[in-house]
């Protein structure tokens, strides 16, 4: 097995385009490589540039090991932006309170399988007066 798994980075960088709902075109321009090269990096043809994955990295909110390594999953900071950007009128202090509470869940929820109640409850509990 080689070192870099070309094709498991390819998988990463679809699903990342899939999950911003970009087309291949519209993903290499935001790469700003040509159509043809990524879809040799997507498919596991060729080997993505370290500058590509950078570029990539920054739009995942997350690092270029994450997408070399598989073990690709957003910040907290990541998933604040996130929310904040797919729901604007959340637009109030108290609100925008409780999305750094919301991205925290979610990042739990996504790299933990068996995330329990308790751990909600842990983490409300650590919040109490912070707000």
């Amino acid at each position: 097995m080689p070192l870099i798994d070309n094709t498991a980075i390819g998988t990463r960088l679809s699903m990342l385009r899939q999950r911003e709902s970009l087309s291949q075109g519209e993903m290499a321009a935001a790469l700003g490589v040509s159509v043809a090269a990524y879809r040799n990096y997507e498919w596991g043809n060729r080997e993505t540039p370290v500058s590509v994955l950078a570029k990539a990295a920054e739009m995942a909110g997350t690092t270029i090991d994450s997408l070399v390594l598989g073990e690709v999953g957003l910040s907290s900071e990541a998933i604040a932006t996130q929310l904040a950007r797919i729901f604007p009128h959340l637009g109030s202090a108290e609100l925008q309170n409780h999305i750094g509470a919301i991205a925290f869940l979610l990042k739990q929820t996504l790299s933990k399988p068996e995330f329990s109640d308790r751990d909600i409850v842990e983490y409300m509990e650590s919040r109490k007066g912070q707000n």
